[in-house]
Order: C-alpha cells, then sequence, then structure tokens
C-alpha cells in the first residue's frame, strides 16, 4: 500500500467530494428533467450540455459562491441561513449565463435547480 502525506489524503478526499456532488447534482438534474419536474430546461446538446452545465456548475459555486458566502455572513447569520440560498439561487442564474448548451426558463425551475442542488450537498455532507 502506497503511503500518502496527509496533504495529499485531504486534496484526493476533497477533490472525491467535488466529483461525487458534481456526479449526483447531475444524475438528480437529469432525473427531474426526465419526469417533467423541471419543464423549464431545454437541452440542444442533450446529457453532454447537463454535464458540462453541472461541472461548471460546481466550480461557479465554488469559487464565486465562496466569495460571496464570505462577504455575506454577517447576513447568513441574522438571516439563518436564507441568504446562503438565495447564492445558490444568483450561482445558478450566472452559470445558466455561461454555458449555451442549457437554457433554463422561468423562476420556480431556478429555484427548483437551486434547491435540488442544496438538497445534493446536504445529502453528502
Amino acid at each position: 500500500m502506497v503511503d500518502l502525506p496527509i496533504l495529499d489524503k485531504y486534496f484526493l478526499l476533497y477533490n472525491m467530494r467535488f466529483l461525487l456532488r458534481f456526479l449526483f447534482t447531475a444524475i438528480a438534474i437529469y432525473l427531474l428533467m426526465y419526469y417533467n419536474y423541471l419543464p423549464g430546461i431545454s437541452l440542444t446538446d442533450g446529457t453532454n450540455s447537463l454535464l458540462i452545465f453541472t461541472f461548471i456548475l460546481g466550480l461557479v459555486n465554488l469559487v464565486i459562491g465562496g466569495i460571496l458566502r464570505l462577504i455575506t455572513l454577517p447576513l447568513r447569520i441574522l438571516s439563518l441561513g436564507l441568504i446562503g440560498f438565495i447564492i445558490s439561487i444568483v450561482v445558478v442564474i450566472l452559470t445558466d449565463e455561461f454555458v449555451t448548451g442549457i437554457h433554463i426558463t422561468g423562476w420556480t425551475t431556478i429555484i427548483l435547480v437551486a434547491l435540488t442542488m442544496s438538497i445534493v450537498s446536504m445529502i453528502l455532507s
């Protein structure tokens, strides 16, 4: 068995969590689209654009979402976490603007995608 330094173990564990969150978010959004719970999502390239969307969603959530969560920390404490959900909605809107293979229409669909992302993160945490 190969002995990894402790920093490499944490780096590997963090990357595995990111990949698991990416895969489960993609599967959850695909299943919700397949059973018509998310009718406001249109894909141009099929599942490839969905995979690209969820990967970019994870990256935007990691970078921009992390910065917004740090800036709005006092408001998140006062609102008991409601601002965190609003940040997730902003991240979904930004990702929808970045990715050209997917188009989300309607606020309810955006809120449901953000809610799906939050539920998957909560289950995997």
